[in-house]
């Protein structure tokens, strides 16, 4: 139960980094959607099984870690790997040297990027692509409501349950607008097709209803992965491990310890 999680600070590139962690095994590091932080993976830890060591980290300018400078600085300095040199840097802190590496929506796509520069046993993508580049116009991101529960809505599966919207509604809500419209500028940034430079055993799992993240995408990625397998969540969208947690756990377990 989240009773039992740790809170610690890890000094990472000049500023304090909040991570918590739970579990004793195998190293699984989580990566959190654009705006949130790493309370959206409490649900999930509530069925992750303790012979995992899970960590969940808050990426810069989230949470309780501590702001980059650069992300003030203009959306034109918003990309995935500026979040992927502060995560590898950060695991090679904790001197885990064999870790899987998950994250969901612009965390997936760190989460690649992390696996492949990071050395990663095992990547897991969630609601994520290997080409994200131009999923929103300018307008969608600079309109874009960091408190906004019909948001929450939008993306989630038709099912999702009112008391989970609220909950992501409020995590979101206490991060920082800016950071939200800075992440989804480094989510429009990435494409890491021409990157790839190693085979790394990768999971990828969609929620059936995910408005943002199409089928199609999901089958370009594997194309580029060898070692890629693919999994659609039924009833759900875009926010699987909240959304269906149980069974994101299942497949994760499965994927990691085997």
């Amino acid at each position: 139960m989240l009773e039992e999680l740790i809170g610690k600070y890890a000094e990472v590139k000049g500023i304090k980094i909040y991570y918590e962690k739970i579990g004793n095994g195998k190293p699984l590091v989580m990566i959190h959607p654009s705006g949130f932080d790493g309370r959206f993976y409490h649900k999930l830890l509530n069925f992750i099984t303790r012979d995992i060591t899970t960590i969940i980290v808050d990426l810069p300018g989230h949470g309780k870690s501590d702001v980059d400078p650069i992300q003030l600085s203009g959306k034109e300095n918003a990309k995935v790997e500026f979040y992927g040199d502060y995560v590898i840097q950060f695991i090679k802190n904790l001197g885990l040297t064999k870790f899987s590496v998950l994250g969901t929506s612009l965390g997936g796509d760190i989460a690649l990027d992390v696996g492949m520069r990071g050395n990663a046993e095992n990547i897991i993508m969630i609601s994520s692509s290997i080409n994200t580049r131009s999923t929103f116009t300018e307008k969608d991101i600079e309109n874009s409501s960091n408190s906004d529960p019909q948001r929450i809505m939008r993306f989630a599966g038709p099912n999702v349950d009112r008391k989970l919207v609220e909950e992501l509604t409020w995590i979101r809500s206490t991060n920082s607008l800016e950071m939200l419209r800075w992440d989804l500028y480094a989510w429009n940034n990435f494409d890491y097709t021409k990157k790839l430079e190693k085979e790394i055993n990768t999971l990828i799992i969609r929620g059936e209803y995910d408005p943002l993240v199409s089928k199609k995408m999901i089958e370009d990625t594997c194309k580029y992965i060898n070692l890629c397998k693919s999994l659609e969540f039924k009833g759900v969208g875009h926010y699987v491990p909240a959304e269906d947690p149980k069974n994101t756990a299942k497949e994760v377990e499965k994927f990691v310890l085997s």
